[in-house]
């Protein structure tokens, strides 16, 4: 991600020599069948990237008006803050001016690994050439000096204000919650410890799902049911739909529609919900999500609500009556306009618009699929066509996605 960072600086500042000896690594992570998932969220990027990229070799009225194209088909689709630094970037582009200081001199610092907030802002300190004097307007000069020896701790606040006088981010300096490297126990978070059994057997993922619960021994039972029931759901079998699973599963949607702040463990929830709650009880819990996203844009996890949304999507589309998944559609009309850059969000749209035409195969929902298409392949969120196409080709007419394949073919 850092790479595609200077690299798109380069682009600002026209230094083409920078950006062609980048462009190379970028495309052997960026070009290949299927994306690493930790670089989905970079796809617009990316692509806006090349487009610019494109524009500068040969600056022809078409290449420039395919980055205007990328563009509005973001902002068409609810994602404007894309929208608006991609629209500054291109302004900045067609001003921008290589400059390079020759009277530079880069004296070379060796930056050390911190395992703790003390030391990676002692660390910090000491690579930006900072006396403790100069920081003390996050604290006092004393604290600050016992703080990096261990002595003692500073308050949220203050280590708030000292990260942002060191140029860091607060989660730059708090305790990474997986395993060392040396192999000795940490912290699990819900979210590593879900990626960690996402697709594994059952008999080896149980374990680590225990090993998650027991590290809190206590935890109040109903948060450790709730953890559990979404571990074993992101197992290879998923979960069991028992009597017992269903009443675990109803009590934990309860708690959720009252709820007016969601955290990590909600947003998690959403996807084994999905695989067990009716339609009308979805339909309330993904509007409820809706809303607490809406007052609240930065919820944690929201990648995962809409994965759960585009499971929920599919199972009623496929395991219902035709009128109850029609219902079940319509109550997500709101789905295309809400303002949500994550990949997740993206790839639910296109479930939503796909199972739409394959209930009722008009040529509006057609004409409306075929475009939301175009503009997946315009954006370069290659892993919401994938998904498409395995999900939904068997159901969709033939040409579906032939017009994208030569549009992502001729653009490569």
């Amino acid at each position: 991600m850092q790479l595609l960072m200077i690299w798109l600086g380069a682009l600002m500042d026209r230094d083409m020599d920078l950006a062609d000896a980048i462009a190379p690594e970028l495309t052997s992570s960026f070009k290949v069948p299927r994306v690493k998932a930790a670089l989905t969220e970079f796809l617009p990027n990316w692509q806006f990237g090349q487009a610019v990229y494109r524009w500068l070799h040969v600056p022809t009225a078409d290449n420039s008006q395919r980055v205007v194209k990328i563009i509005q088909a973001l902002r068409d689709l609810g994602v404007e803050t894309d929208a608006h630094w991609f629209e500054l970037m291109f302004n900045r582009v067609q001003v921008g001016k290589v400059y390079h200081n020759q009277h530079l001199v880069d004296h070379g610092v060796h930056i050390q690994h911190g395992d703790t907030a003390a030391a990676v802002v002692h660390n910090r300190r000491l690579q930006l050439h900072l006396s403790i004097r100069e920081v003390a307007r996050a604290s006092s000069t004393s604290a600050i000096r016992r703080f990096e020896s261990g002595q003692t701790r500073l308050s949220f606040g203050s280590l708030v204000r000292l990260t942002g006088e060191l140029g860091l981010l607060v989660s730059q300096v708090l305790a990474t919650p997986v395993p060392a490297g040396d192999g000795s126990p940490a912290l699990l978070t819900l979210r590593t410890t879900f990626k960690r059994v996402n697709g594994l057997d059952r008999a080896r993922a149980l374990p680590i799902i225990e090993q998650f619960l027991q590290q809190q021994p206590y935890m109040p039972q109903k948060t450790e049911r709730a953890e559990r029931l979404i571990l074993l759901a992101a197992t290879k079998q998923g979960l069991v739909d028992d009597a017992e699973t269903q009443q675990e599963a109803t009590e934990l949607a309860k708690g959720m529609l009252q709820m007016n702040l969601w955290g990590s463990l909600e947003t998690h929830a959403t996807i084994p919900l999905a695989t067990i709650l009716p339609p009308a009880q979805l339909s309330l819990l993904f509007k409820k999500g809706w809303r607490v996203l809406a007052r609240h844009p930065y919820t944690v996890g929201a990648n995962y609500y809409f994965w759960g949304m585009s499971d929920a999507i599919r199972r009623i589309v496929r395991n219902f009556d035709a009128e109850a998944a029609k219902n079940f559609l319509r109550t997500f009309d709101w789905l295309p306009k809400i303002a949500d850059p994550t990949p997740m969000r993206w790839q639910s749209v296109g479930m939503w618009y796909a199972a739409r035409y394959v209930l009722e195969p008009t040529q509006e929902h057609y004409q409306q699929l075929e475009l939301f298409v175009h503009q997946t392949v315009l954006t370069g969120h290659t892993d919401t066509l994938a998904s498409l196409k395995t999900e939904w080709a068997d159901k969709l007419p033939a040409g579906t996605f032939d017009d994208a394949a030569v549009e992502e073919h001729d653009h490569a």
